[in-house]
């Protein structure tokens, strides 16, 4: 498997992710990268719309809190 499919697949599944940085957290550098990037993307809609459901932020917020 290459790694962009793997990348693609884990970004799509966060607490697998979680669990593989734990373990290895430099193979896993950038895929914790792209998650972050995305929080911040993902916080700026959030301000600007704070009323619309936000699920997918809450699910990355739980992924970098721990």
């Amino acid at each position: 498997m290459g790694r962009n499919l793997r990348s693609t697949n884990l970004l799509s599944n966060l607490p697998q992710l979680q669990n593989l940085i734990k373990r290895d957290p430099r193979s896993y550098e950038e895929e914790f990268n792209q998650q972050l990037h995305h929080f911040e993307a993902s916080l700026a809609i959030f301000e600007l719309k704070p009323d619309e459901e936000a699920k997918e932020f809450g699910e990355i917020i739980n992924f970098l809190s721990q």
